[in-house]
């Protein structure tokens, strides 16, 4: 695993460790395809398979970059998801009919990617981190990756219950408003058969640039109320009740 960030959570009960990073490893990307493939199970997104294993053809292409979070001390995977580039981007060419808007538009697709197969199973682990915590973390490491990449955008499908949560945080998403649903999962070998059905909760489509995810990220784990800067790679939380306090001040002024 290559590690790009480390938080460190002070609990009186004993720290605890994060670690984000990329998978290095075929042993590393088959765990986390594991993890995706439960957290699914778990939502009822996935039929259940012999290979217990979420696996689609962009992955098989090697279309995607990885990025997971790690517990410090057992090194089990907690969470991941992947960022996929190219020419065909899921949500813009299979997924959906689309009318596009104009900061869509004005980007070439060469510096466009999509953001998906969010996963995040720390409570299995019988990690007690504060929530949203690995979800912010794997966004803080994979859209500062895509920044010193050059990617000027990243779209993305989310559920209804996750855009919830992130929309009570004020996360800087925008819908793309004018869309159709088309996809057929089964087309695709997409493991993801009932993710789309519309019975399980609606999929939008978003967007966002990592410019603003970046300033939204920086202002919680880089803010010294909430956090001790070891180094640019390596926080440390004041406390479980610091980073939900983050968070409320976030869904009131931002």
């Amino acid at each position: 695993m290559n590690e790009l960030l480390r938080i460190d959570i002070r609990r009186r009960t004993g720290n605890q460790t994060i670690i984000f990073g990329i998978p290095e490893t075929d042993e590393e990307i088959q765990e986390m395809f594991k993890v995706r493939y439960k957290a699914y199970l778990n939502k009822g997104h996935i039929n259940g398979n012999g290979l217990g294993l979420d696996e689609d053809h962009f992955d098989v292409n090697k279309l995607c970059h990885y990025f997971i979070a790690v517990e410090g001390k057992d090194r089990k995977i907690i969470g991941s998801t992947r960022m996929i580039f190219g020419s065909v981007l899921p949500t813009l060419d299979e997924y959906f009919e689309l009318e596009l808007p104009e900061a869509i538009n004005a980007v070439s697709r060469g510096k466009i990617v999509e953001i998906g197969r969010l996963s995040s199973l720390p409570r299995d682990t019988g990690l007690d981190v504060p929530r949203h915590l690995v979800l912010l973390g794997l966004f803080l490491v994979m859209f500062k990756f895509a920044k010193e990449r050059g990617y000027l955008l990243a779209i993305g499908s989310l559920k209804d219950y996750v855009k919830r949560k992130l929309d009570i945080i004020k996360f800087p998403l925008h819908i793309i408003k004018n869309h159709k649903l088309i996809y057929n999962p089964k087309e695709h070998n997409d493991p993801l058969v009932n993710f789309f059905k519309e019975d399980q909760g609606k999929v939008w489509p978003v967007y966002c640039t990592p410019t603003e995810i970046e300033k939204y990220l920086n202002s919680i784990f880089y803010n010294k109320k909430y956090f001790k800067m070891i180094n640019d790679s390596h926080l440390e939380l004041k406390g479980n009740w610091r980073f939900k306090i983050a968070l409320v001040v976030k869904s009131i002024i931002s």
